[in-house]
């Protein structure tokens, strides 16, 4: 999920952004089920990008976990 200026892209209906448009910058925690890395989108704002681990959950469980985030 990614939270910009106090806006919370999910509630606009964005769940996913282009991979290209992101740059991971370091790790910033890791767990049973992935990583999570802080990242500039558009080179400029600062975002928070969870990886997943394969096979850890489905993409269904994925979204319901981003939902109650929101």
């Amino acid at each position: 999920m990614l939270i910009l200026k106090n806006v919370c892209l999910a509630l606009l209906g964005i769940w996913e952004l282009k991979r290209e448009e992101i740059t991971l910058l370091k790790e910033l925690g890791s767990g049973q089920f992935g990583v999570v890395q802080l990242g500039k989108w558009k080179g400029q704002y600062d975002v928070a990008v969870k990886m997943i681990k394969e096979g850890s959950m489905s993409e269904d469980e994925f979204f319901q976990e981003a939902q109650t985030m929101t």
